[in-house]
C-alpha cells in the first residue's frame, strides 16, 4: 500500500548505506560506479525528509511558497537517479501532479487534510462478497447486494452477542464497555438494547418487529 512505501524506502536506505549492502550492489553493473551509490543515498534521504515534511501538521507559508522550486529539484533528482524504463517512463499523471501539490496546499491546507484512502477502499467489502456469489451475470448485482446485507447483519449480530451496544448514546463509541450487562434472555429475540443510562443503569430497548428472526437464524 502507498503508506508502506516510506518504510520500504527506509529499508532500502539502510541497506545501501551498510557495508554488506554496498558489497552486494557493487556486483551489479548499474552500481559499479561508487558515485551511483552516493546518488541513491542522497535521493532516498531527500525523499524521506520530503515525506516527513508533507506529514507536518502545520507549515509556514514561506515554506509552502517555495515548494514549486523545491519540488522541481526533487523531480529532477528522481529523473536523473532512478530513471523508470518501463511503460511510459516518468511521463505519468502522478509524477506530473507533484508540480501542482502547492496549489492544493494553498487551497485546502496541509497535506494531512486531504485523504483519499476511503475513496480507494470503499469498494473492498463489495469485492469480498462478490467472490461468494454464483458469478451469474443475470443475478450478479442482486446476489452481491444480498451477500453484502448478510455481512452487515452478521456484524450487527456480533456486536449484540458481544454486548457492544449498537448505538451507545451515553458512553460514546460502540466498542466501549457497557455500564450494565444486558440480560441474555432479552438479547437476540424481538428486542435489542440500544444503550444503558450511566446513572440509573436502565437499559434502553428497541423493537425489531413482530416477524424479526432471532440472532443466529438465517
Amino acid at each position: 500500500m502507498a503508506k508502506e512505501y516510506t518504510s520500504i524506502m527506509l529499508v532500502l536506505l539502510v541497506t545501501i548505506k551498510s557495508a554488506k549492502g554496498q558489497q552486494m550492489l557493487k556486483k551489479q553493473v548499474h552500481f559499479r560506479d561508487p558515485d551511483t551509490i552516493t546518488d541513491w543515498i542522497m535521493l532516498l534521504e531527500t525523499l524521506l525528509q520530503w515525506v516527513e515534511w508533507l506529514n507536518s501538521t502545520t507549515m509556514p507559508m514561506k515554506d509552502v511558497l517555495r515548494c514549486p522550486q523545491k519540488h522541481q529539484y526533487i523531480m529532477q533528482l528522481i529523473k536523473k537517479i532512478s530513471r523508470r524504463e518501463v511503460g511510459m517512463g516518468l511521463k505519468t499523471t502522478k509524477f506530473h501532479c507533484i508540480l501542482h501539490m502547492v496549489e492544493d496546499m494553498l487551497a485546502y491546507g496541509v497535506s494531512l487534510e486531504v485523504d483519499t484512502s476511503f475513496n480507494e477502499m470503499h469498494h473492498k467489502p463489495s469485492k469480498m462478497v462478490a467472490a461468494l456469489t454464483q458469478k451469474d451475470k443475470s443475478k450478479f448485482e442482486e446476489q452481491v447486494h444480498a451477500r453484502l446485507e448478510e455481512v452487515h447483519l452478521l456484524a450487527l449480530a456480533e456486536q449484540e452477542m458481544e454486548r457492544r451496544f449498537l448505538a451507545n448514546y451515553y458512553d460514546g463509541h460502540e466498542f466501549d464497555k457497557p455500564v450494565a450487562k444486558a440480560k441474555p434472555n432479552h438479547t437476540g429475540a424481538k428486542v435489542f438494547f440500544v444503550s444503558t443510562h450511566p446513572q440509573s443503569g436502565r437499559n434502553f430497548k428497541s423493537e425489531l418487529g413482530a416477524n424479526a428472526p432471532k440472532l443466529g437464524s438465517r
